[in-house]
């Protein structure tokens, strides 16, 4: 199965409960892509992280929601060698984007919805190619 697929249900699930609206979605569920990952785990992008206990401690109300998950890459991806890079996964639609610092950082990176820039630019494109 395809990432697509699970961005496709979280986006008709919003459409369905909250006109499309995700910020009215994501205070009671979230998806959090992996970019880089493989299948089932390994590939080049960080692929080691923790989703149930921020999952778990939102659902108790120990912790807010989750705004991202620090996900790590070990070298050669094998976790007995140091961590290579490190990098928030964000809530969809959000995305991660850069920052400053060193990129294989988490902490020089930042979630940001990218989707009105977007969606402009493509009913942009639609309507120059109408005319």
């Amino acid at each position: 199965m395809s990432a697509r697929v699970s961005v496709n249900y979280y986006t008709a699930v919003a459409k369905r409960l909250y006109g499309g609206d995700f910020s009215q979605l994501q205070n009671n569920a979230r998806l959090f892509m992996v970019p880089g990952m493989h299948h089932c785990g390994g590939g080049p992008g960080p692929n080691v992280f923790d989703p149930l206990s921020p999952a778990v401690n939102w659902a108790l109300g120990l912790a807010p929601p989750p705004d991202q998950i620090i996900a790590n890459h070990f070298t050669n991806n094998d976790q007995t060698m140091p961590v290579d890079r490190s990098m928030p996964l964000c809530p969809y639609p959000h995305v991660a984007t850069y920052v400053n610092g060193p990129v294989d950082q988490a902490a020089s990176w930042t979630c940001s919805n990218p989707a009105p820039a977007k969606a402009l630019s493509i009913q942009s494109s639609r309507k120059s190619k109408e005319n």
